[in-house]
């Protein structure tokens, strides 16, 4: 039986097995999780010293030790005076009067008698009906003709 020779390698060596490794691109991916554990380190320990700082130094020289501001009262002012030049205000807007006649003409008299129209009181008719019975298609319900029926109506006592 033959052994096995497990050999861990890295992504890195991979990609740069057939290739020059001592160029900076292998240098900086080799070193590239230290830098950002370094990294990691430094700033949460630049964060970290303030605080640590105000709790050593004691109580009464952290945040709490700030000086209270004195309350002032502070007088205003009225507004200087100010003249407000006065607008006058626009033109009132009149109608234009309406034509008359000429007074200078006499008036137009005839003796032509006037014709008078007569009224007729018969409701128009729909084009579709003809003779009271609707032909085609009718519109709507209001082309039919309306008829009259006797109704009684019923007076309460």
């Amino acid at each position: 039986m033959k052994t096995k020779v497990l050999v861990f390698t890295t992504w890195d060596d991979i990609v740069f097995q057939n290739r020059n490794t001592e160029y900076g691109a292998y240098v900086l991916r080799r070193s590239y999780h230290k830098n950002v554990l370094a990294g990691w380190l430094v700033s949460m320990g630049l964060i970290l010293v303030p605080f640590v700082f105000s709790g050593i130094s004691g109580p009464g020289s952290g945040i709490s030790s700030i000086p209270k501001i004195k309350e002032r009262i502070i007088e205003l002012l009225p507004p200087p005076d100010v003249e407000i030049p006065v607008v006058p205000p626009p033109p009132a807007r009149t109608r234009p009067q309406p034509l008359q006649a000429n007074p200078t003409l006499p008036p137009l008299v005839t003796t032509d008698p006037v014709e008078e129209v007569p009224v007729d009181d018969t409701p128009p008719v729909p084009n579709n009906v003809v003779d009271g019975t609707p032909s085609g298609n009718a519109a709507s319900y209001t082309d039919l003709p309306v008829v009259a029926t006797n109704i009684a109506t019923v007076v309460p006592e």
